[in-house]
């Protein structure tokens, strides 16, 4: 069957890639450094996502837990890179976590039609 697919032209898609491999290599190369690695993103920190928060105007609620107040900045940051990023976590967990956190980054749930 694999060699039908190839003759066909099919070309598996690999799972390893510059994007996967880059997280690694960065991570290496600060370690090496003694610093941070380079390009990190300001939701990575506590307090990144508080200044972040205080400059977009958002409030944590008293009960709030942090992860979720970590993604009601992101959403809204309207970073859509990071937006996606949470998504796709979300979707590799399970089917409820990828609503939720959907939810959260657009304000409907996966498939809903907004008018």
């Amino acid at each position: 069957m694999s060699f039908l697919h190839r003759l066909a032209g099919w070309r598996p898609v690999s799972v390893v890639n510059p994007g996967f491999l880059s997280m690694f290599v960065d991570d290496a190369l600060a370690e090496r450094q003694g610093g941070a690695p380079p390009g990190t993103d300001w939701d990575s920190t506590p307090e990144g996502v508080q200044a972040k928060a205080e400059q977009l105007g958002v409030e944590r609620d008293p009960d709030e837990h942090a992860i979720v107040f970590r993604l009601r900045v992101i959403a809204a940051s309207g970073d859509q890179r990071l937006m996606e990023r949470e998504v796709s976590k979300a979707e590799r967990m399970n089917p409820g976590e990828h609503q939720r956190v959907y939810r959260i980054m657009y304000g409907v749930s996966p498939g809903e039609v907004v008018a």
